[in-house]
Parts: C-alpha cells; structure tokens; sequence
C-alpha cells in the first residue's frame, strides 16, 4: 500500500495552510459545478438560466481559484503545487473556449472538468491541512 508523501520541510507553514484552505474551497466548488452541470444536462431544453448562470460564474471563481493556487503554490514552496495550479488555470480557462465550439471540440469540456477535479483531489489528499505535520 503506498503511502502519501509527507509535505516538504521547506514549505513555508502559513503559505501551506492558506494552499490547503484554498483547495478545501476549491473541492467544495467542484462539487457544486458538477451538480449544476447535470442540473443543465437533465433539463436540456427547459433548463433555467438561472443554473447556467451560476454553472458559468462559479466557473469563473474555479479558474480565479485556480490563479491563487499557482501563486501560493510557488510562494509555499510546493513546485509541484505550483505546476499543477499552471495546469488547473489552463483548463479552467479552456473550459469557456471548448463550450463555446460548435463541433466535437465541445467535448474538451468535459474532458478538462474530469482533469480539474482529478488534479484538485490529489492535491487535496496530499496537503489537506487536518493531517498531522502538514502546516
């Protein structure tokens, strides 16, 4: 059984916990995004704009988040935080372009969400800031 990998002494603790905070908010998002999204997926035709909406501005707070995460990735000392927060903000900026296509590129959507949500799980199982010796 493989065992997470312990943060790095050299992370800077209070960068640490605020990347760990951020994450946890991040994960919660996610878990709203993909309700709205099969919200707007199951009522296609008579789906409220209201869902779409809010599906499209927490999008928008996703990719934001998805900024801070580079920052205090690279601020904490975490390269690697810092690397995937470069490939979290690609995706989550691709996600309005992919959308937007009118051909089979549209499936790029989904694909990037399954990546994002994937990326942020890992990065949360590895630094959430409730296990011993993460900050």
């Amino acid at each position: 059984m493989e065992s997470v990998p312990a943060p790095s002494p050299h992370r800077s603790g209070k960068a640490n916990r605020i990347l760990s905070y951020v994450l946890v908010l991040l994960a919660v998002l996610l878990a709203v995004q993909v309700t709205l999204a099969g919200i707007n997926v199951l009522a296609a035709a008579s789906s409220s704009n209201a869902t779409h909406s809010a599906h499209e501005g927490i999008g928008h707070a996703i990719e934001l988040l998805a900024g801070v995460i580079l920052v205090v990735g690279f601020i904490a000392k975490d390269r690697q935080a810092g690397i995937l927060g470069i490939v979290l903000f690609l995706l989550a900026g691709g996600q309005n372009g992919w959308i937007q296509q009118q051909n089979s590129l549209r499936a790029l959507h989904v694909l990037g969400a399954f990546f994002i949500v994937g990326i942020t799980t890992w990065l949360l199982a590895t630094r959430h800031p409730w296990r011993e010796g993460s900050a």
